[in-house]
């Protein structure tokens, strides 16, 4: 299943090796939200880890930081692994197979701008 997940990054993206054959692995979370249907105007925030090999492990390390916007695609994977108290654990990661930064338009207020919106050139 290919997935688009959208939201701000929650930490920096983290670069390891696989032990084997020493490939390069990048590791981050992005926070997503919805709309809480039980409760009106709240929302539930969503921390998703993201798992990158290859081409997106190098991507994922030289552009991704800490509080940028951005739109994820990729897939689902589950893994599963034994904690220190010897529990077998399943955690759902998205591989990332694609993503992009968001850009937002800013308004003239925010930045202390006397340019009115209408005259910016994006």
């Amino acid at each position: 299943m290919f997935l688009e997940i959208e939201g701000n990054i929650g930490k920096d993206p983290e670069t390891r090796f696989t032990p084997t054959n020493n490939k390069k692995v990048v590791t981050f979370s992005i926070a997503t939200s919805r709309k809480d249907p039980k409760k009106e105007g709240e929302f539930i925030t969503e921390w998703v880890n993201v798992v990158a090999y290859g081409d997106q492990a190098d991507i994922a390390e030289q552009q991704v930081r800490k509080g940028m916007r951005m739109v994820l695609w990729g897939s689902f994977q589950k893994r599963t692994y034994q904690n220190k108290e010897g529990n077998q654990v399943d955690v759902w990661e998205l591989w990332l197979n694609k993503c992009a930064q968001v850009f937002t338009k800013v308004k003239a207020e925010d930045t202390g701008s006397t340019i009115p919106d209408d005259d910016l050139p994006f």
